[in-house]
């Protein structure tokens, strides 16, 4: 899409007639340097399109060519007199002598030559002064030719400073969006973090929480252990003491198939020895008795070790 322009038909109209009456031909950098804005081929576009147009109406410049005035030498001439000498003469001709005569010729002869070498001298003063007048004339076109080529040379740098500045202004609004953008994903990043340091925060607090609980687990299951490894001990020891508890009744279960025997025989043989019958029924009451404690000792026993057990 073209940019608009920033002037108008008038603005070049106005600038061309100055141009014009200032006897200047108007091209475009001379116009953009009077308007101040503008490209240099849009103006000089625009300023055909004006003159075919008949906006603008360029005069046509007439060669003016210095010539200077050539001074020739003259022959020097005798001037006849006045008409007021020559009626004054001829009143007192008869007067005058000749030699009268030649001396107001010769008199009249000097003047005229005074004034031709005055007029002489001032024209050779006046072809000097053009002269000098011409010199600094053309060393002021001279200039003025410089100065223009400068002032072109300098709109030309303006127009593409400008054209730079254009770019440099359309990278900086890109580059400001780019920046907005990427502050806007910083932002959101810098948002995420916080997020995401308060997650790692509460990870932590609950770490340390759970650390806190695992000690105090370890803790209560060291104390478990201690007490299994306690249990253990003395679940061995009342193996131990069952195991002796169950080798003293084996003893006495054979003592009492001992005794049951003997009591067997003893009844086989109550017909035998009276006396021995009342021993042996002595010894069998004993031997009961001794059994009933000693069931009621591995009884009792047996109950905490089944207890462990359970536990275990």
């Amino acid at each position: 899409m073209a940019r608009p322009k920033s002037y108008t038909n008038d603005d070049v109209i106005r600038a061309a007639n100055q141009l014009i009456e200032q006897g200047v031909e108007p091209v475009g950098w001379r116009l953009r340097e009077l308007i101040g804005r503008g490209r240099r081929e849009t103006l000089d576009r625009d300023l055909r399109q004006l003159i075919e147009q008949g906006q603008i109406t360029i005069k046509e410049k007439s060669c003016i060519e210095s010539q200077q005035p050539a001074i020739q030498a003259e022959p020097t001439v005798i001037l006849p007199l006045p008409v007021e000498i020559q009626e004054a003469l001829k009143l007192i001709e008869g007067q005058l002598s000749s030699s009268l005569v030649n001396l107001v010729t010769q008199l009249n002869v000097l003047t005229d030559t005074h004034y031709e070498h005055l007029t002489r001298t001032r024209l050779l003063e006046s072809k000097a002064l053009v002269d000098e007048a011409l010199g600094k004339k053309q060393c002021t076109e001279e200039k003025l030719l410089v100065a223009e080529e400068r002032v072109r040379l300098q709109v030309e740098l303006n127009e593409q400073l400008e054209q730079d500045c254009t770019a440099l202004e359309e990278q900086l609004a890109l580059a400001r969006l780019h920046g907005h953008e990427h502050l806007a994903a910083l932002e959101s990043m810098t948002n995420e973090n916080a997020s995401l340091l308060s997650d790692l925060e509460t990870y932590q607090q609950n770490e340390s929480l759970q650390n806190e609980q695992i000690q105090a687990l370890t803790r209560q299951n060291t104390v478990l252990e201690t007490q299994l490894d306690n249990c253990r001990i003395e679940a061995v020891r009342q193996s131990e003491a069952n195991a002796l508890l169950q080798a003293d009744l084996d003893h006495v279960r054979q003592q009492l198939t001992i005794l049951s025997t003997k009591y067997e025989s003893a009844v086989q043989a109550e017909s035998k020895s009276l006396a021995q019958l009342n021993t042996l029924a002595a010894q069998l009451t004993e031997s009961q008795t001794l059994a009933a404690v000693l069931s009621e000792r591995v009884s009792h026993l047996e109950k905490p070790l089944k207890q462990d057990e359970v536990v275990a």
